[in-house]
């Protein structure tokens, strides 16, 4: 009985609220506080990076992705991959290029994936929710998937490769459509025929969206191919589920919700 309650406190009051706030890049309490603790003890990282860091579409993808049944809890390499492709963006003004301890990124993300599961463990509601889902205690997972070695590096600082295994990371299991990722050049230029730079091809299924952190400014993005090819025209988040949409023209993923994010039909971002 007591194990139903609590449980019923994580699925009616925790995870609605997680969503809600995931959907706003509003991070969690325990979330951000667990990302404020790392920064504090370990001077790795300046604290307001690591806080903006936690409030980051991809990284609240993972505190969501940590509770759900069909999906193996995130490794430090999925950490480290994330936390290196927000940096990497306009907003944080920081390029991987300058930043040549990129120890110190790998050692974040396998402090921050411990102390996440630390989190848990010290929670009675997300431990027994977390035994109910991964069917083992939190802490049994301190060492698998921890691994975040120097052969890393290659990747956090090459901008394409980086971008590839960030993208890679979306596919579905089940998946029906293909939507193409359109980088920009170095200039910031995204171009949309074959003299584009690097294109990725991603499989998702429209039924359930796409997680959150998948549509970005500054790519463009396309289903169907040559000359019938869709381009993206908005894309909005289903607050409740945590999910993004998207429309292509005479095409969507999902379901487009009120909140949307307008591309204007541009080609040089999205």
């Amino acid at each position: 009985m007591l194990k139903k309650v609590i449980n019923n406190v994580f699925t009616e009051i925790l995870w609605p609220n997680w969503k809600q706030n995931s959907s706003h890049s509003v991070s969690p309490r325990v979330w951000l506080k667990t990302f404020k603790k790392v920064a504090k003890d370990t001077n790795i990282i300046p604290l307001q990076l690591a806080q903006t860091l936690a409030s980051s579409p991809s990284l609240l993808r993972i505190m969501l992705n940590s509770f759900k049944s069909k999906e193996n809890f995130p490794s430090s390499r999925d950490f480290a991959i994330n936390i290196a492709f927000e940096i990497s963006q306009a907003g944080f003004a920081t390029d991987l290029r300058s930043l040549p301890e990129l120890w110190r990124l790998r050692f974040f993300a396998v402090t921050v994936r411990a102390q996440w599961l630390t989190t848990i463990d010290n929670s009675f509601v997300l431990k027994l929710r977390f035994k109910t889902l991964h069917g083992c205690n939190p802490l049994d997972l301190i060492t698998d998937g921890a691994d975040c070695l120097p052969d890393l590096d290659q990747l956090l600082c090459n901008r394409d490769k980086l971008t590839k295994a960030f993208f890679n990371n979306y596919s579905s299991a089940d998946a029906d459509t293909e939507v193409t990722v359109w980088l920009p050049d170095n200039s910031g230029y995204v171009a949309t025929d074959t003299s584009a730079k690097v294109t990725i091809p991603i499989c998702v299924n429209p039924s359930k969206g796409v997680d959150l952190g998948f549509f970005r400014q500054g790519f463009n993005y396309s289903t169907g191919r040559c000359k019938n090819r869709l381009w993206l025209k908005d894309s909005s988040i289903d607050q409740r589920q945590a999910q993004e949409s998207a429309r292509f023209e005479y095409a969507s993923l999902s379901r487009l919700t009120r909140r949307a994010f307008n591309h204007s039909g541009s080609t040089n971002a999205a």
